[in-house]
């Protein structure tokens, strides 16, 4: 199991990995860490550590993902952050987009039974509130991108 996702485009490696580093909510939160969350919450999955090795948030850390990649021979590395946001129209839409795209959040979700399903989506229901405004849903993220040659 590969814990960062790349791109070998020319001899470069590019990574890009959600951050929720300097206290922000920046989850990526955008779609499948709320649904994670709220699974861990009603006790269907064990408690998730985003910062461990292979989860969501292990190479957010700047510092961190450039000794990685130094240490793996790269001698040309940059690191960026870019902020983005994910809008939904209402909830509906947001959960759509989980059941549909949020890959293994998605398969998670179908093995659950019908009244498991109930009490996630209502769990995250209640997580998503604070992201809701006139226009529907907005959650911010944090990517940190990482280009090494």
């Amino acid at each position: 199991r590969r814990a960062v996702r790349a791109a070998h485009l020319e001899g470069d490696v590019v990574d890009r990995q959600r951050s929720d580093r300097d206290g922000h909510n920046l989850l990526g939160i955008a779609a499948f860490p709320l649904v994670a969350m709220s699974i861990a919450g009603l006790g269907l999955i064990p408690p998730i550590d985003p910062k461990a090795p292979g989860g969501l948030f292990s190479l957010s850390d700047p510092d961190r993902l450039r000794e990685l990649l130094a240490r793996a021979g790269f001698d040309d590395v940059r690191v960026e952050d870019m902020e983005f946001h994910l809008r939904f129209s209402d909830f509906e839409d947001y959960w759509s987009f989980c059941r549909e795209f949020a890959g293994a959040v998605a398969i998670l979700l179908r093995s659950f039974t019908d009244e498991e399903r109930a009490a996630v989506r209502a769990a995250t229901e209640r997580a998503t509130e604070g992201f809701r405004t006139g226009q529907g849903y907005d959650l911010p993220g944090l990517s940190v991108n990482a280009l090494a040659s």
